[in-house]
C-alpha cells in the first residue's frame, strides 16, 4: 500500500471512480427516487415562498428524515461490493431500515457539530467584514478550515454505524481516533470533491434563480448536485477502507 500521500489521494479517487461508474446504474435505481422527492418538495416550497429560507430549510429537514435510508442503502452496497457480492436494491433499502433510528440520531448529531463548528468563526467573521474587510476574511477563512477539520473528523462515523452496528455517540467517537492521524488525507479528498460541489452548488444555483427560473430545469440541477454528492461518500468510503488496511497492518 503506498504512503505517498499524493499516491494515495490519486488510488483513492480513481477507485471511487471506477466503483461509481460501473456501480451507476444500481446507486441511481436505489438513491435517486428519494433524491428527486427532495428536490420536488424544495423546487414546489420555493415556488410558493420565493422570498423565505422556509424552502430550504424544510428540504434539509426533509432530507436529514430521509438521507438514513438513501445512504444506509449505498453504505450496504459498497461494503457487499467489496465482498464481491451482488445485492438487489431492494435488499440493501429492506437491510438499512432496521438502522433507521439510530442513523437518523447520528445525522442530526454529525450535522449540529458540524453546523457550530462553522458558525462559531463564521458568524463573527461576516458581522466584521463590515467594520474591517481584511480582518473579517481572515476569521471567515479560519472558520472554514476549522469547520472542514471537524467535517474530516466525523467523515466516518456513518460508516462505523452502518458496518459494525455501534451506537452513535461510539460511532462518532471511532470516527474521531480512526482519522486522528490521516486527517491530511480527509481533508484532501474533502477540498478535492465536495468543496468543488458546493462552490458549483452556490454558483449554478444564482445562475438558475436570475436566468433560468424554470422549475423543471431547477429540479434537474438540484438532483444532478445531489447525485453528485453521492460521489463523496463512494470516495470516503474508499478512503476508509484505505485507512482502515493501514491500521490493521503489523507495525
Amino acid at each position: 500500500m503506498p504512503n505517498n500521500l499524493a499516491t494515495r489521494i490519486q488510488m483513492i479517487l480513481s477507485d471511487a471512480f471506477t466503483f461509481f461508474v460501473g456501480n451507476f446504474r444500481q446507486i441511481a435505481t436505489m438513491c435517486l427516487p428519494f433524491l428527486l422527492g427532495i428536490a420536488l418538495f424544495q423546487v414546489i416550497l420555493e415556488q410558493a415562498y420565493p422570498a423565505s429560507p422556509m424552502a430550504f430549510l424544510a428540504s434539509v429537514a426533509l432530507d436529514a428524515v430521509i438521507y438514513p435510508i438513501y445512504m444506509g442503502a449505498l453504505i450496504q452496497l459498497m461494503a457487499r461490493r467489496a465482498r464481491q457480492e451482488r445485492p438487489t436494491s431492494s435488499a440493501l433499502i429492506t437491510a438499512a431500515i432496521p438502522q433507521y433510528g439510530r442513523f437518523l440520531s447520528l445525522k442530526i448529531m454529525v450535522s449540529f457539530i458540524i453546523f457550530v463548528g462553522f458558525s462559531t468563526l463564521l458568524v463573527p467573521g461576516i458581522w466584521l467584514r463590515e467594520s474591517n474587510a481584511i480582518l473579517g476574511n481572515f476569521i471567515l477563512f479560519i472558520g472554514m478550515v476549522v469547520g472542514i477539520w471537524i467535517w474530516g473528523h466525523l467523515a466516518f462515523a456513518e460508516f462505523y454505524l452502518v458496518l459494525f452496528l455501534t451506537k452513535p455517540m461510539e460511532s462518532i467517537d471511532k470516527s474521531i481516533k480512526s482519522t486522528h492521524k490521516q486527517i491530511s488525507l480527509i481533508i484532501a479528498l474533502l477540498l478535492l470533491t465536495q468543496v468543488p460541489i458546493l462552490i458549483l452548488g452556490v454558483a449554478m444555483g444564482s445562475v438558475f434563480v436570475t436566468l433560468m427560473p424554470n422549475p423543471i430545469f431547477q429540479l434537474a440541477f438540484t438532483t444532478g448536485l445531489a447525485t453528485l454528492e453521492l460521489f463523496v461518500h463512494v470516495v470516503l468510503f474508499r478512503a476508509f477502507m484505505d485507512v482502515m488496511a493501514v491500521q490493521e497492518r503489523p507495525q
